[in-house]
């Protein structure tokens, strides 16, 4: 969960990409705080769906 966090707050232009993707309001840089919005994003998540993701920005592909 940290490391998705940290990840979203680094680039939330992936943070808008996943609120899209789960149909979410896009996040407004003016009127909500970009930490809030990651943890928001990361609360609505299943524990499958973020070791999914987790696992596409952190784990090495498999060769085979």
């Amino acid at each position: 969960i940290e490391g998705l966090y940290r990840y979203f707050v680094v680039h939330p232009d992936h943070l808008q990409l996943e609120l899209e993707k789960m149909e979410m309001a896009p996040w407004d840089a003016e009127n909500n705080s970009l930490k809030r919005s990651v943890c928001d994003v990361i609360a609505s998540m299943t524990d499958r769906y973020a070791l999914e993701i987790y696992s596409k920005l952190f784990l090495p592909n498999p060769l085979v």
